[in-house]
């Protein structure tokens, strides 16, 4: 297990940020004043079919600290500075804290990321997180798989997403090329 909490922000993304994603510079050189040397990620969600999402990838110390840092005089700011990212800036975004078995930052930091946060139905093992988790082990995927924070139903796939455009994506889930 990773020693960070990766905090993943998604919501819909207004068409200035589908235009120009350099509208949101200001709000992570917020952030990364706050919890630098971190990595930090985002991008715009290109799924077919869906609508295109802002996602934003954080890594944190403890979701505690990022917790304070919402509570902080900084955040108002942040708020600010990101509202024009929102396709509906009245409804605010989601955020999952996902903790990673490995370190996801060779896949977050490649062009295109496939990133899944899937549930498990009631009465369904646990075995596809399992198989999840073992497949970062093998050199055919590039992959990170998380738990999610909270939620032990919950957990997060991100894979490299270099053969999405040949088909040969090995899992289906609810997710959005980032």
């Amino acid at each position: 297990m990773t020693s960070y909490c990766y905090e993943i922000a998604q919501w819909p993304a207004s068409q200035a940020f589908q235009a120009d994603q350099r509208i949101a510079t200001a709000a992570f050189d917020i952030i990364q004043g706050v919890q630098q040397p971190l990595p930090l990620w985002n991008g715009l969600g290109k799924g077919e079919g869906q609508r295109k999402s802002f996602w934003g990838i954080v890594a944190w110390e403890t979701s505690d600290e990022h917790k304070a840092f919402m509570e902080s005089d900084k955040f108002p700011t942040l708020q600010r500075y990101l509202a024009p990212t929102f396709a509906q800036p009245d409804t605010g975004g989601g955020a999952t804290y996902a903790h990673f078995s490995t370190d996801p930052a060779s896949v977050f930091g490649q062009e295109d990321v496939l990133v899944a946060i899937a549930t498990l139905k009631d009465g369904c093992s646990p075995l596809l997180g399992l198989v999840a988790t073992s497949m970062q082990q093998s050199s055919d995927f590039e992959i990170a798989v998380a738990n999610v924070e909270g939620n032990p139903k919950q957990f997060v796939i991100v894979q490299r997403a270099h053969d999405r455009d040949d088909g040969n994506v090995a899992y289906d889930v609810s997710s959005s090329p980032m």
